[in-house]
């Protein structure tokens, strides 16, 4: 069994830039892909789509005009991205004093950036 004090402490919160980090790089290849079809480097979508290791439904439908997930669901956000990067920013230094985080604190936390 490993000692508590030794053991490596995984913060939830350190989590958010490796995600976005690794949704910026498959939008890229989505949009090489996309963009090697259009341009006709590749004769097909699927040739496109295997090309950058995307599914091919993603490149057919971003041919189509469907946006990522993020950009649909822009509109249903109540926080836009510089409220949100303020409410994260917060909550990581509260994390950090080891203060306990609930699910009220941080709605009224976004509630209160919202209505400033």
């Amino acid at each position: 069994m490993r000692d508590i004090a030794t053991a490596e402490y995984s913060n939830p919160m350190g989590r958010v830039k490796p995600l976005q980090q690794k949704e910026t790089r498959v939008q890229n290849s989505i949009a090489q892909a996309v963009q090697a079809y259009q341009s006709g480097r590749h004769s097909t979508i699927r040739e496109a789509a295997d090309s950058q290791d995307i599914a091919y439904s993603t490149v057919s439908g971003r041919l189509l005009g469907r946006q990522s997930r993020r950009k649909a669901h822009v509109l249903d956000q109540t926080l836009g991205d510089v409220e949100e990067r303020v409410v994260v920013k917060r909550l990581e230094m509260m994390d950090r004093r080891s203060f306990p985080l609930r699910v009220d604190m941080v709605r009224h936390m976004a509630t209160r950036i919202l209505h400033q």
